[in-house]
């Protein structure tokens, strides 16, 4: 018996402190936001979202810039020339720089509807799915593809002249897209106005109490 009664208050006395760390935590993040001015908070927020763009479509750019090398070095290789890895590793890395200048501004504008999404987000939504995200990227990149093929006569890449190409090119939109979702959901975790309780729920609160 007296050694249940130790064990009992043991577990009072963690419930206390967790509780009571949890009210300070929430006041000095309250205190902490407080001192912050609104407009810096915005200028840190968007400052992230633009980041977090950019490496988005670098990432997309990275993925259809290689699923476009590596579809010409299988025609390559369909007509009876022998190919090394050695060789698809210096290809890949050759048209990723080659194709900086011209493809990566089209995917980034591409990608546009996404930041606009992420806008729309922060205004009317707290929450949003990530395959809407990933749906707007390809579809953005799919997009993109089709018109610059009508007002140019050509398209944007060698690879992405038939639908299987644009396709893949929409894969890789998508995948950029999701990577946009991913940091922004990170950025928005740990900025200062994000901080203290959600739902409702007290700080240190527990949804049981046995």
């Amino acid at each position: 018996m007296n050694r249940d009664r130790v064990v009992n208050r043991g577990r009072a006395s963690s419930r206390i402190v967790g509780r009571a760390k949890g009210r300070s935590t929430g006041s000095a993040s309250a205190h902490f936001r407080g001192r912050i001015p609104p407009f810096r908070l915005l200028t840190i927020r968007i400052s992230r979202t633009l980041l977090a763009f950019l490496l988005a479509a670098l990432a997309a750019y990275g993925l259809g810039a290689g699923l476009a090398t590596q579809t010409m070095l299988a025609d390559v290789q369909s007509f009876g020339f022998p190919l090394t890895l050695r060789d698809h590793l210096q290809a890949s890395l050759q048209n990723l720089a080659g194709l900086a200048g011209h493809y990566l501004p089209l995917v980034a504008l591409g990608l546009a509807p996404v930041l606009m999404l992420a806008a729309l987000r922060a205004v009317f939504l707290r929450r949003m799915h990530a395959l809407l995200y990933a749906t707007f990227g390809a579809l953005g990149i799919i997009a993109l593809q089709v018109i610059y093929l009508e007002v140019h006569d050509q398209p944007a890449l060698a690879a992405a002249a038939d639908v299987p190409g644009m396709l893949m090119q929409g894969l890789a939109g998508a995948f950029g897209a999701y990577v946009f979702f991913v940091l922004t959901g990170q950025a928005h975790r740990s900025d200062p106005s994000d901080d203290g309780p959600r739902h409702g729920a007290a700080p240190g609160s527990r949804s049981s109490d046995r």
